[in-house]
This record gives C-alpha cells, sequence and structure tokens, in this order.
C-alpha cells in the first residue's frame, strides 16, 4: 500500500504548494500519475472539502457556478460541519455517483478522517459500501485518507489541526478489483482470505476461492496448510490467512515424508510474494517478475513526474552509508548547482538554519527510532536568503528492524511564509495607528460569518475583547441598537451587490452600562472568492458622541 499511499501524498503536496488548485490541476495531477495504468485496482482518488455549516449555502452556489447545475451534498440535512467531494478521477458515471457525498456524515468514514486529521497520517476506514457502488455485483470497499490543511496555521497540536483542517486527498478502493488488480487472475497455489479486524469484530474482505463459505470459518482441516499473517494498513488490523487448496494437499500426501521441507520452502515464497504484492505492488506470479519489476519502475517514475508537478522535492538519507539524495527538484529548492553538493549527511545539515539545526538533527535521530512517519519545519541558507521548508517524511526499516532509510518530500513554503510574515506586520502597524487613533477595527468573513474585532471596538462598548468570544456578525448585531439593525443590513447589501464603493452609516451601539453610543461605521470588500463574490470585508468603527 505503499505506492497508495505516496500518491495521495503527492496530491496533498499539490495543495501544500500552490494557493488554490482547480479542476483542471487536479485532473492534471492525476493523469501525470498514470492512475489506472500504474496503481491497479484503485477505484477512485479525489479530493473532499470541509465546509462550515454556515459555508454551506456559498459551497454549492460556488461549484453550481462551475457548471454543475444540479450539484448539491448528499444526504441532505443540518449539520454542524459537512464535507464533500468536489474533485473526483476518473470523472466516469460510476465515480459522478460519489461527486456531492459528504463522507463525513457516515460514522466509518468519519472515524477515519477525524483520526488522519488528529494524527497529519494515512489512515484507512474499515470496511463499507462505496457510493461508486450498484444494485450489481457489489463489494466491499475501503477507503484511504491524507488530510490537507489550511496554508500558514500551525499543526502541531491536535486543537491546531483541528482548527487548519481543510480537507482530505483520498483513494477509494472496491476490494474485489483492487484484490485482481495487483494480483492478476493467478496465484492459484494458495488461497487467501483477507479481514478486517476491530476490537472481537472481524469482517471477510475478500477470498480468492471460489467457494461459498470462508475457509477461516470451517473447523481447521488437519491436511491443509494454514497460517496467519497481521497487517497495519493505514492503522487498521488486516489479517491475510493463507491455505492450500484441495488438490494442492492431495499432491503433497503422496511424497510428504520427502517433500515436507521443500513444500515448506514454497509456501514461504508464495507467502512472501503475496505480502510482496500488499506492500509494493507487485505482479502475480514468478514468471511475471520483469513485467511486475519494470511496472514497478513506471509508477515511481510517475509519482516523481506528479512530485515535479506539484513542486515537491525528494530527499532520500541512507543511514548504513549516511549519503544524501536530492531529486533535481530538490536542488532547486536549495539552489544547488550540479556536482557542488557531496552527499554527505553533514554537507545537507550545514545548509539547515543555524537556529533550526539542533532540532532538526534530534528529530531527525529520535523519529528514526521511534516514528514511521513524521513532518519537520525548518530554514535554510541558500544564494539568494532564508527559504522556508515543510518536509513529509518516511522511514525504511531492514529485516529486523532497523532503520535503513528516510525518505522526504519537501516543499518550499517560503512565499506563503513570507507574506504571512509580511501580512503580520503590516497587521501590527494597522493596529498601532488604529489604537493611537482610538478606532475600532472589525473584519468579516462573508462566507463563514466570522468576525474579528480589536481591543477598541469592544472598549467603545465597555467590554473587554475577551468576554465578546466567539466573534461573529452576531456579536455586532447583540450590541447594535435593534432599531438600526435593518438599515445597516440594507446598506451592507448594496455595498456588497457593487452599488457603492464603500460601506457607511451611523449607528447607535449598546454600551455595558445601558447608555447609547453613537458610532461611525465605514468598510469595503477587500477580497472575492474565485468566483467574484465578496469574501472578506474589513471596516473602522469611530466613535461620534
Amino acid at each position: 500500500m505503499r505506492d497508495y499511499e505516496l500518491a495521495l501524498r503527492s496530491g496533498k503536496g499539490l495543495f501544500d504548494a500552490s494557493t488554490q488548485v482547480t479542476r483542471t490541476d487536479w485532473r492534471h495531477f492525476v493523469d501525470t500519475i498514470q492512475l489506472q495504468r500504474d496503481f491497479p485496482g484503485i477505484q477512485a482518488i479525489g479530493y473532499a472539502e470541509m465546509i462550515p455549516s454556515q459555508s454551506l449555502t456559498k459551497h454549492i452556489q460556488s461549484i453550481r457556478e462551475e457548471g454543475f447545475p444540479d450539484y448539491t451534498l448528499e444526504p441532505t440535512g443540518k449539520r454542524e460541519q459537512y464535507s464533500s467531494i468536489v474533485f473526483i478521477e476518473p470523472f466516469d458515471w460510476r465515480n459522478q455517483r460519489a461527486f456531492g457525498f459528504d463522507m463525513f456524515s457516515e460514522p466509518v468514514r468519519r472515524q477515519a478522517m477525524i483520526l488522519a486529521r488528529d494524527t497529519k497520517q494515512a489512515v484507512a476506514t474499515g470496511p463499507v459500501i462505496l457510493e461508486q457502488e450498484t444494485n450489481e455485483e457489489k463489494q466491499h470497499g475501503f477507503l484511504m485518507y491524507v488530510p490537507v490543511y489550511q496554508h500558514n496555521k500551525a499543526t502541531g497540536s491536535v486543537v491546531e489541526r483541528r482548527d487548519a483542517i481543510q480537507g482530505f486527498v483520498y483513494a477509494a478502493f472496491r476490494m474485489k478489483d483492487f484484490m485482481q488488480g495487483i494480483l492478476g487472475r493467478g496465484q492459484q497455489t494458495l488461497n487467501f482470505e483477507i479481514y478486517d479486524f476491530s476490537d472481537d469484530a472481524y469482517t471477510l474482505l475478500y477470498k480468492n476461492a471460489d467457494t461459498e463459505h470462508a475457509f477461516y470459518h470451517e473447523k481447521e482441516n488437519e491436511k491443509a496448510f494454514s497460517h496467519m499473517f497481521e497487517l497495519n494498513i493505514g492503522e487498521r488490523n488486516w489479517r491475510l490467512f493463507v491455505y492450500s487448496h484441495d488438490d494442492f494437499t492431495t499432491l503433497s500426501e503422496r511424497y510428504q515424508p520427502v517433500l515436507i521441507a521443500i513444500i515448506c520452502t514454497l509456501v514461504g515464497v508464495a507467502i512472501f510474494s503475496f505480502i510482496s504484492f500488499l506492500a509494493r505492488q507487485g505482479a502475480g506470479a514468478t514468471k511475471q517478475a520483469s513485467e511486475a519489476h519494470a511496472s514497478r519502475n513506471l509508477s515511481e517514475q510517475r509519482l516523481l513526474m506528479a512530485t515535479h508537478i506539484a513542486k515537491i522535492g525528494v530527499m532520500e538519507w541512507d543511514l548504513y552509508s549516511d549519503k544524501v539524495y536530492m531529486d533535481q527538484q530538490l536542488l532547486s529548492i536549495y539552489e544547488i548547482k550540479n556536482n557542488t553538493f557531496d552527499g554527505s549527511y553533514k554537507q545537507w545539515l550545514l545548509m539547515v538554519h543555524e537556529l533550526d539545526r539542533d532540532r532538526i538533527s534530534m528529530d531527525l535521530e529520535q523519529a528514526s527510532q521511534f516514528e514511521e512517519r513524521f513532518e519537520l519545519t525548518f530554514r535554510i541558507f541558500t544564494q539568494h536568503g532564508i527559504r522556508y521548508l515543510h518536509g513529509s517524511f518516511y522511514v525504511e526499516r531492514d529485516a529486523i528492524d532497523n532503520p535503513s532509510k528516510i525518505i522526504g518530500f519537501i516543499v518550499d513554503k517560503t512565499v506563503g511564509q513570507e507574506a504571512h510574515t509580511q501580512l503580520r506586520q503590516e497587521a501590527e502597524r494597522l493596529e498601532t495607528v488604529l489604537s493611537s487613533a482610538k478606532l475600532g477595527s472589525w473584519q468579516w468573513n462573508i462566507e463563514t460569518g466570522e468576525a474579528v474585532y480589536n481591543q477598541n471596538w469592544a472598549e467603545m462598548i465597555g467590554y473587554d475583547l475577551t468576554e465578546l468570544l466567539p466573534m461573529t456578525m452576531d456579536t455586532w448585531k447583540e450590541h447594535c441598537h435593534p432599531d438600526d439593525v435593518l438599515n445597516v443590513g440594507k446598506q451592507l447589501e448594496r455595498h456588497l451587490k457593487g452599488e457603492t464603493d464603500f460601506f457607511e452609516c451611523t449607528i447607535r451601539m449598546l454600551h455595558r452600562n445601558g447608555k447609547v453610543v453613537h458610532v461611525l461605521t465605514k468598510g469595503r470588500v477587500i477580497s472575492h472568492t474565485q468566483a467574484g463574490q465578496p469574501l472578506l470585508m474589513f471596516g473602522i468603527h469611530q466613535q461620534i458622541s
């Protein structure tokens, strides 16, 4: 499953490296990784957006304006939090059945999405029936999620991740199609069954034997070889039950005393091959090994091409040789010319900002011992200054579970970080001016209804800012004179429609002590959505009595 997870993380990288991902961008990304050719058995790869309840109407309108007039969320009904499958490829008739589906509304999917969001890991669901299923040939399915967080929002703690979540890159699998896709129709030396275990319950996901009953449920057959393997698939406990079929057992009885060791060896090889299929996207039989190797190389090439499109650099640190490999994209991020990097870990670490160096060295050392996946944010020195990087890393281990390699997918976040720093500095300067002039300020997210006020705004009506939390536009309405609310609404509506360059109105605010405060409020829309709808509005309050 690692190759499939890497494909999802490449999709996440596309969002991390872009201020906005369009439907065309997503289709181009999926075309590049050659989904159906190099990731056999996958039903769909898509992106699900998280939608606050107050933004639902605007979200639906925005998608309809993209050319989907019948778009809506399913299932219907009021919920505090929605999600919607907004990108899904291939966009064929079967996958269109899932377009607009709210996966967060379904308990099994929601459980996996919450775990992925809180842990920043790739997480698989338990068994589900996909929305793509029809009444014919229904199959068990499962999904795998990789979380995508909003730019420039902290994700160090669980609370921060819950606040920063933007959506999920995900893949959907129909179990029978998935297994036949990665194994082909060979591998008949052994029969096998795959189960999803959760607590004391288990579900049969797939069996390759054409029988009515699962072998696992039957009384143990002394003639048959059988063995159970436990697999961790996206934080789910899968169990692979392998057993020999009747023909295999009958043949073995004739030469049992002599061939026991050979049979055990062959069985071991077969099981090892099968597990390799699950973990490495191999082939279905030994005679197909060369084609499988070529196919895997092609998959890796497609993934590298996808990382290039998403502007993701790839780094590989060999812990045995202490050598670091960086692909061309990462060399470009580091502004390293050919033959000027000796490939040593020491030189790589020296390029890390001196204030981050000890932390990164320690984090890498600890993570290599105790983690499978981890993320790091750090700065580097380049010829043209400091760059801000964010990396998702994966630890490979040898046969005795010692770390052997650390592979990282690294995104340059410099532009976003510099813009964030510049905005913060400008905000601080603006707040200084407003404070000196004793002006209150307000900012309204028209799409979500959220609002931000400064301390002066709160003090004008006798409050400390912390007493007004949580802040929305309703905070203003609750403290505005009831007779003025309607007029303010009309003036706002005219400005939002573009009929006026500015919003301006004199209103009465209700002070904490019961008095009336006369305020002149001014503002204007400062940003719009991709569809041209007002998104953010900023304004001031000036006390005039």
